[in-house]
C-alpha cells in the first residue's frame, strides 16, 4: 500500500491526484446519465399515473345523481 505524503506540496498533490481526477473520469459522467436518465423515466411515470388517476368532477357529479336516482 501507497504510503501517504508527509510534506505539505505532498499532501496537495495527493488530494488532486486521488478526488479531482476521479470527479471528472468517464464514470463519474457514466453515473450523472444514469441518474439523468432515472430522474426523466421517473418524472414520465409520475405524470402517467395522475393522468390515470384523475377524473373530471363531471363524470363524479353524474355518477352522484346517478346513484341518488337509483335509491330513490
Amino acid at each position: 500500500m501507497q504510503e501517504l505524503p508527509t510534506t505539505a506540496g505532498g499532501i496537495t498533490q495527493w488530494c488532486k491526484d486521488v478526488f479531482v481526477t476521479k470527479l471528472s473520469s468517464s464514470q463519474g459522467i457514466l453515473v450523472g446519465l444514469i441518474l439523468l436518465i432515472i430522474a426523466v423515466v421517473m418524472q414520465i411515470l409520475i405524470q402517467s399515473s395522475k393522468a390515470k388517476r384523475s377524473t373530471p368532477v363531471e363524470a363524479l357529479q353524474k355518477e352522484a345523481a346517478r346513484e341518488r336516482l337509483l335509491h330513490e
